[in-house]
């Protein structure tokens, strides 16, 4: 069962950028959330990927996504989450 590390009430996903080798046609849906606002949650494996971390992102009309596992970071606002994939960076609106 994953731990919940964090949350903050109003994010902007404000980029994604592809980092892998990856078809971009399997990875593009990413680019759709760009400017999604809603409430992100920090969770950390305690099973499989015990350690590692991974964002779910969610609005009130149902819309929602989440990240690999990976690393995140938090630094002026914005926190950078990096993945096998992906680098997403969100903007902290209001904790």
């Amino acid at each position: 069962m994953p731990k919940p590390i964090d949350y903050y009430q109003n994010v902007i996903i404000k980029s994604v950028e592809k980092i892998s080798d990856m078809d971009y046609e399997e990875w593009k849906w990413r680019d759709e959330y760009i400017n999604f606002q809603g409430i992100l949650s920090i969770w950390e494996s305690t099973e499989k990927f015990k350690g590692q971390h991974y964002i779910s992102f969610n609005n009130l009309m149902g819309d929602w996504m989440h990240t690999g596992y990976g690393t995140y970071t938090i630094s002026d606002n914005i926190i950078t989450m990096t993945t096998r994939n992906t680098i997403y960076k969100f903007k902290i609106i209001h904790k």
